[in-house]
């Protein structure tokens, strides 16, 4: 089992405010990978918090178990 340190504590507050720079760390992506989701309708769903990128851990978990069982197909066991 991994210990990165990077990954989401399972206690954080659903509402709390990730940065981009947080996200691409949990993701484990760099942060123009990141950038060119968005750009290209990918990725988990950002949005402008002033003139930063932000997400709450709630909407991030959301969107990383989508992509679990989006890869999830008839094959999968």
């Amino acid at each position: 089992m991994s210990t990165h340190t990077n990954a989401l504590p399972p206690a954080v507050d659903d509402d709390a405010i990730l940065t981009l720079p947080e996200v691409a760390g949990i993701l484990r992506r760099s942060i123009n990978t990141m950038y060119w989701w968005r750009q290209q309708g990918e990725g988990p769903p950002l949005f402008k918090m002033g003139r930063k990128l932000a997400i709450t851990v709630g909407d991030l978990r959301r969107w990383i178990n989508d992509q679990k069982t989006k890869d999830a197909g008839p094959d999968a066991a």
